[in-house]
């Protein structure tokens, strides 16, 4: 069952290592099991740095993988409305939950209780109290960490920008969900049919493993141990596998809380990194092989076809003038890779020289880098070649133009 749920999650998620797919299928687990078996649910931090790394997916993933109509995924709830979703028995998935960070916010007493059986708050209805019920698992999806004491609550699932692997499947919301909900089906099967064997392993865990000795602290004790649980049941000879993660993960609340509010910076850091690998990839691309271009063809080469962003790149694109070829050498000296005085032409000849970019610098830079090369083979140790997506539109009266759309150039793709 748990190796049905890593390859349904790995077809569609990629991480910075391996030390998540065993906790987050354990998790799934646990959306089927969590009330009638555990007297604490751990939460789930899912976080980056930077926008764009797939922290929504991985919720949309759990949800589809919970049984039917018992998990729920927002970006805006009221407290009335979070409620009556824990009333109802769900797993609660908050999406874009930075407003958690206000201290201010009547949602604190809900997220930080509510990973323990029992835990309620109460307010005041018409004159009388009223006891809420907010004891269910939590994702919480954040730029940025949660506050401090609600990470003490949560298993850390950090995601980083990370190149594809060739291997995940393009993604469709609604092929996701319907994967998703027959293995959820599956799930659910192999749950009743263990049941009795979740909780004796739950209540008797400390017979093997006593107090879980090997993390840090209770707490964390408490958040792990349904998980260790489940191990135990469905596939014990993973446990070694599981107190690796578990340790490392645990680790990781030893760095300073990143509040999403002084995260700009490193924002704007991983877009320009990101655009600059393109650039890197896109120069190889349309130099199609030759060994030096000056820096004025390579310009027009990049903004030759239709499906180029560099014609509009910060708004004005890379130009063939001063700003143009200072934005293009900035960006590519994040691989060390500078314009150099290359000859173009006989000695004989007027303007036999320019300033330009060398291939073997730039194949050199991404290797370095560990930066794909699309479609050069037998060079970057990094990434088999993968197939061209779109090539350089060609002009028929342009030979060197026509000579970078061939299809062994890589061409320019957009991912």
């Amino acid at each position: 069952m748990i190796n049905e749920i890593e390859t349904y999650l790995r077809s569609y998620l990629s991480f910075s290592d391996n030390r998540y797919h065993l906790p987050l299928s354990l998790f799934a687990l646990l959306e089927h099991c969590w009330e009638e078996c555990f007297d604490e649910v751990p939460y789930l931090s899912i976080t980056s740095v930077v926008p764009g790394t797939a922290k929504t997916r991985v919720a949309e993933i759990l949800k589809s993988l919970a049984p039917e109509g018992k998990a729920t995924l927002e970006s805006a709830i009221t407290l009335a409305a979070l409620y009556t979703e824990i009333e109802e028995r769900k797993t609660v998935m908050l999406d874009e939950a930075e407003f958690l960070y206000n201290p201010r916010t009547e949602f604190r007493p809900v997220v930080n209780g509510g990973y323990r059986r029992g835990q309620y708050v109460t307010r005041k209805i018409g004159g009388t109290n009223v006891k809420f019920n907010i004891f269910c698992p939590k994702v919480f999806c954040t730029i940025g960490d949660v506050f401090e004491s609600l990470r003490e609550r949560c298993i850390l699932v950090t995601m980083t920008k990370i190149r594809e692997d060739g291997n995940r499947k393009e993604w469709d919301k609604a092929t996701v969900e319907a994967e998703g909900s027959e293995i959820a089906q599956r799930i659910s099967d192999a749950i009743s049919d263990k049941m009795e064997y979740i909780k004796d392993a739950y209540h008797q865990y400390h017979q093997k493993y006593p107090k879980l000795s090997f993390l840090p602290d209770d707490r964390e004790v408490e958040i792990w141990k349904p998980l260790f649980a489940l191990c135990q049941v469905f596939a014990p000879s993973r446990i070694p596998e599981l107190i690796r993660s578990a340790v490392d993960i645990s680790a990781l609340k030893t760095m300073p809380i990143r509040n999403h509010t002084d995260l700009a910076d490193e924002k704007r850091k991983a877009q320009e990194l990101q655009w600059a690998e393109k650039l890197l990839c896109d120069a190889i691309a349309v130099m199609s092989g030759q060994e030096k271009m000056g820096t004025s063809e390579l310009i027009r080469r990049l903004r030759a076809p239709d499906t180029s962003p560099w014609r509009s790149y910060r708004g004005t694109g890379i130009c063939d003038d001063t700003a143009g070829t200072m934005l293009m050498a900035g960006l590519l000296s994040h691989f060390a890779v500078e314009p150099k005085t290359i000859r173009l032409k006989p000695k004989s000849e007027p303007q036999s020289t320019a300033k330009g970019y060398i291939l073997e610098d730039l194949i050199v830079g991404a290797e370095r880098a560990g930066v794909p090369i699309p479609g050069l083979k037998g060079r970057n140790p990094v990434t088999q070649p993968n197939e061209i997506l779109l090539a350089v539109p060609t002009d028929p009266d342009d030979k060197k133009l026509q000579a970078a759309s061939a299809p062994e150039a890589a061409g320019i793709a957009l991912g």
